[in-house]
């Protein structure tokens, strides 16, 4: 539970001060606070494992075995998760407020651009 506080903690704090002064867009900070969260969290389970005594050497032949046969079970998990961290690194856009209802001749129309550069009419 520490592992995860610690790791929310300093991600927001890179997100909101440390990446911001370096002049990172939001998109950008979001990805890579969002990366480095993961890996807090993996180390931390890593240093927590070996804090109480047990073995890496002889859990990575039990979870070498088991990785083959639960893979199967949540093999659509695991390319849910590689998918989002590939839209994540592809694609990082800033976040942008849309607007679009208008009325046009008393009939409503929809028309989605963001307030940042609207439409040309």
């Amino acid at each position: 539970m520490a592992i995860l506080v610690i790791a929310r903690s300093f991600t927001n704090f890179l997100k909101e001060n440390l990446l911001v002064k370096l002049g990172i867009d939001e998109g950008n900070r979001e990805a890579i606070a969002v990366i480095i969260g993961y890996l807090i969290v993996a180390l931390g389970v890593i240093v927590a494992i070996q804090s109480i005594g047990f073995n890496l050497a002889s859990f990575a032949v039990v979870a070498g075995g088991l990785g083959v046969g639960i893979g199967f079970g949540i093999q659509d998990l695991t390319t849910n998760f590689v998918s989002g961290l590939t839209l994540l690194l592809d694609r990082p856009r800033e976040s942008r407020r849309l607007r679009g209802i208008r009325r046009i001749n008393g009939n409503r129309q929809k028309n989605l651009h963001s307030i940042d550069h609207p439409p040309n009419h």
